[in-house]
Order: structure tokens, then C-alpha cells, then sequence
């Protein structure tokens, strides 16, 4: 129950990372939008360094960052995910449903 927060949070982190890293994939495979595909696969990677640091520092140090290691590495993620979010709308922009 005192962990509940944080695993959800990895979770939800984990598939975030895995979209990134999807969109990364298809857009090497399609061979359109390199310049997305890198920085997808940049994002995602960088979701899963940051995802990593923390387990790291949660195992070995309960007060890291002033007690809010579980703040710090969701605003980090949440930025990582605004990054691939604005990318992404900026891809496909012109593309209808």
C-alpha cells in the first residue's frame, strides 16, 4: 500500500516508453519521418534511463532529492511524454481520422 503510487507510475511509464519506442520502430520501417523515428527512439530511451536511475536510487537511498524521488521522476517522465506528445501532433498534424 505505501509503494501503491510509485509501481503504478512505473507502470504507466513503462507502456509510455513502449509507445515512444513503437513509433520509433514504424517510423524506420516506413521509412518516412527519420527525424521522428530518432527522436522517438531518443524519448523512449530516455524514459527507460530515467525509470532505471530511479529504482537505483530508491533501493539505495529512501531520501534522495529531499524525500521527493517519486515527484521528481514523474515530472520528469510527464516532461519526456510532453516532448513525444508534441512530436507526435506535430507529425501528423495534417492527417484526418
Amino acid at each position: 500500500v505505501l509503494h501503491g503510487h510509485a509501481c503504478a507510475a512505473c507502470a504507466m511509464f513503462v507502456f509510455l516508453a513502449a509507445a515512444a519506442g513503437t513509433n520509433s520502430v514504424v517510423g524506420f520501417r516506413d521509412r518516412t519521418g527519420r527525424v521522428y523515428a530518432w527522436t522517438y527512439g531518443i524519448v523512449g530511451m530516455a524514459m527507460v534511463v530515467a525509470g532505471v536511475l530511479f529504482v537505483v536510487l530508491q533501493g539505495h537511498d529512501q531520501t534522495a532529492l529531499g524525500g521527493h524521488l517519486v515527484l521528481t521522476i514523474e515530472v520528469v517522465e510527464i516532461g519526456l511524454f510532453v516532448v513525444f506528445w508534441a512530436l507526435q501532433t506535430v507529425e501528423r498534424w495534417t492527417e484526418t481520422v
